[in-house]
């Protein structure tokens, strides 16, 4: 029950009076201990509130313990009292359903008709719309699909030089569009020079034209031609400090956008691209699956699906890995491929990709490569 005052508690383990600077607690069942008796009750090592266990077998028992010394859960047992064997024993014999198979259609072994009434759900009885066994066979319809027939290589219906054109014709468009810019860059950094120039010449030929008409309303005094010639000077130093950190903050925030114009015409060059040389490798690709149409039965046919022409967006899996494979040693000669592909040195993508992926036959073993390529 909730103990309204806790500062006359006792210490469990002494029994004295437990004040509030030297309490820990409450514990278990509002159970406090001093500071100094906040020990295992096994081996007396020094506990915290965060390294202490409760015997969580005995409501009873209120003392402390360290990991070591805690009393654990014993090994479990199985007896004719067990759910799962209970259901099991609950099972018909396989004469029992024999039985019931003959009768079901309303004829017993005489020929006479039987008024067999419904048989109702058998508790205990396993049959496909039980959880564990519909998981496995949706498991075995999923792992299925991944086993049709093989993909053709890429070599098959893509010529290598005509991929390599569009890659060299890519890169192009690329240094172009990295020319354009520096270019850009260059010419916005001469623009802000060109302001700041103008605008310190401005200055200046006010600072001059200010300390003319201060001159020319003094005495021509060689002390008072002295005192402004230094207050000229000095404001001339703070102009000079003032223009170049203006022009420096100018520049600063001129390379953020331009950087952020950069970023987003590159994305849309990439996208560019990548859209480019997927329809050129899937029109290829439907030329090559038409022509060999031509020779496959009617039937055959209908299992040519066509193949996404764009990447999919990015997305959380569908599937767990176990359904897709068992082992990682399937891709025991896939991880080989990438694993000599990464230690050579490939002058084009084209280059890359074909060796990478070009003896995969399936969309997991090219993304099973390419991940064991990049790490």
């Amino acid at each position: 029950m909730y103990r309204a005052n806790f500062y006359e508690s006792c210490c469990l383990r002494c029994g004295q009076i437990v004040y509030q600077v030297d309490r820990v607690g409450p514990l278990k069942d509002f159970s406090f201990f001093h500071s100094g008796c906040f020990k295992c009750a096994v081996c007396g090592t020094k506990l915290t509130l965060k390294t202490y266990y409760n015997n969580q077998h005995s409501s009873e028992d209120k003392e402390v313990y360290c990991s070591g010394h805690v009393p654990k859960i014993g090994p479990g047992h199985l007896d004719g009292t067990a759910v799962i064997i209970r259901s099991a024993l609950n099972v018909p014999k396989t004469s029992n359903l024999n039985e019931r198979t003959t009768t079901v259609n309303g004829t017993n072994n005489f020929g006479q008709t039987v008024n067999t009434p419904q048989l109702e759900y058998q508790y205990g009885r396993f049959d496909a719309t039980a959880l564990h066994i519909a998981h496995a066979l949706r498991a075995t319809e999923l792992h299925r699909a991944y086993n049709k027939a093989r993909e053709k290589p890429i070599e098959f219906y893509l010529d290598k030089d005509e991929q390599t054109r569009l890659e060299m014709k890519h890169r192009k468009e690329e240094d172009d569009l990295y020319r354009k810019f520096i270019r850009q860059r260059e010419e916005e950094d001469r623009r802000i020079k060109n302001e700041i120039r103008d605008e310190w010449e401005k200055e200046l030929e006010r600072l001059i034209s200010k300390f003319e008409k201060e001159m020319s309303a003094k005495k021509k005094r060689s002390e008072d031609t002295k005192v402004l010639t230094l207050r000229l000077q000095q404001e001339r130093d703070d102009l000079e400090k003032n223009m170049t950190l203006r022009r420096e903050r100018k520049k600063e925030s001129l390379t953020r956008k331009l950087l952020e114009h950069e970023r987003a015409a590159t994305a849309a060059l990439v996208e560019k691209q990548s859209r480019e040389m997927l329809e050129l490798i899937n029109e290829k690709r439907s030329q090559y699956m038409m022509a060999e149409s031509i020779y496959l039965e009617p039937g055959a046919q209908e299992e040519l699906a066509p193949y996404p022409s764009r990447a999919p967006s990015p997305a959380p899996p569908s599937l767990a890995k176990y359904h897709i494979y068992s082992h990682p040693n399937e891709f025991a000669q896939i991880d080989e491929i990438a694993i000599s592909v990464a230690q050579e040195d490939q002058k084009t993508f084209t280059d890359l990709v074909r060796q990478l992926v070009g003896r995969c036959g399936s969309d997991i073993e090219k993304a099973r490569t390419i991940f064991r390529w990049i790490t």
